[in-house]
């Protein structure tokens, strides 16, 4: 993570409050893997103890939670190297040239963020989204555009359930994704498709 900038900070111990202007990175290259089980690899990373669950003994009020709020967040030029462990054979995903814009996060319910973002996929495909994403309850209302994504890449994913062999094509799309996070994830895509 080469560059990582913060402008506009603004901290108040007395009523728990974080405010950033504006936070901006590029240039970063991660690596991720899911794993067999289903773990992606930095989940350990953010993983609450058991610890920090338990309430100490003896107390009598709960913790007043931090209220943070980002005005904007750009992240440019990232590379994100990406394996499937989960299946007979692992799939290698690329996505380079990576761009993200989030603006006005605030850490509680209901927040409505815009987000725009774009990225190479595989060296040859792009993948574009724009539109609005919620994180509590998570739900996503975007119009999303798909070019030149390498239908190959997909093989092992449709070799339980089909006798099917992949030589060659492309997937083209343009149109407008939603997904609402319930019991069951719901998604919905309206648009038109090309191979």
């Amino acid at each position: 993570l080469p560059v990582l900038a913060a402008t506009g900070i603004g901290f108040d111990l007395q009523s728990q409050q974080v405010s950033i202007a504006r936070l901006s990175s590029q240039d970063a290259k991660l690596k991720a893997w899911l794993q067999a089980d289903g773990q992606v690899n930095y989940q350990a990373l953010f993983a609450a103890s058991p610890e920090a669950e338990t309430p100490a003994e003896g107390a009598a009020t709960p913790v007043k939670p931090w209220r943070i709020s980002l005005n904007e967040l750009n992240l440019a030029n990232y590379q994100l190297a990406f394996i499937d462990h989960s299946q007979t054979k692992p799939v290698e995903m690329l996505f380079d040239e990576l761009n993200l814009s989030v603006r006005y996060y605030h850490n509680a319910d209901g927040v409505k963020l815009p987000l725009q973002f774009s990225t190479r996929f595989n060296q040859s495909g792009r993948i574009k989204l724009d539109g609005d994403v919620g994180l509590s309850p998570f739900f996503a209302n975007w119009a999303g555009e798909l070019q030149e994504i390498k239908l190959k890449t997909f093989q092992t994913y449709l070799d339980p359930y089909v006798k099917l062999e992949l030589t060659d094509g492309d997937l083209n799309t343009l149109g407008h994704l939603q997904l609402v996070a319930g019991e069951e994830l719901q998604v919905n895509y309206q648009g038109d498709a090309n191979i």
